[in-house]
């Protein structure tokens, strides 16, 4: 899990994993919001996510990750709303992990580029909009695993 705040950006996330014999796979989940002068974009995504882990003390995991599902929505000024549920994307990320006892240490880093396309006006929603949003996110991450 991990919490991102600034000034006119949120990204929250959490993901989950099972690593069986060096394979991993799991499930990654961000919600991203950005507030500029004129409009809120919020905008979310599920990945699926498969890695390789070598070493057992100390490792290394590289994975890729494939989005699956989302949403995105973008609030205008003048109380306009544009919706999505059309999302595309990959992610890229590598862990470094340190094993004491049970309990393992994590450090990695995780590179995110998501579209967001075809959304449609929610005062009208037979109007589709030629509007898309791309969002490249790159992030550094801590956390704990379970070695059993």
């Amino acid at each position: 899990y991990s919490k991102t705040n600034k000034i006119d950006q949120n990204l929250n996330s959490n993901s989950f994993y099972l690593i069986w014999k060096n394979f991993g796979i799991g499930q990654y989940s961000q919600l991203y919001k950005l507030t500029s002068s004129n409009n809120l974009y919020e905008v979310s995504s599920s990945s699926l996510d498969l890695s390789y882990t070598i070493g057992s003390k100390f490792s290394f995991t590289i994975g890729k990750g494939v989005v699956y599902s989302g949403k995105g929505n973008i609030y205008f000024y003048d109380s306009n709303q544009v919706k999505t549920e059309q999302v595309q994307g990959q992610s890229s990320f590598g862990i470094i992990g340190f094993e004491l006892g049970v309990i393992e240490l994590l450090f990695g880093k995780r590179d995110d580029k998501i579209n967001y396309s075809e959304f449609e006006s929610v005062l009208n929603e037979e109007k589709k909009l030629n509007l898309e949003y791309k969002l490249d996110l790159s992030q550094w991450f801590f956390g704990l695993g379970l070695s059993f």
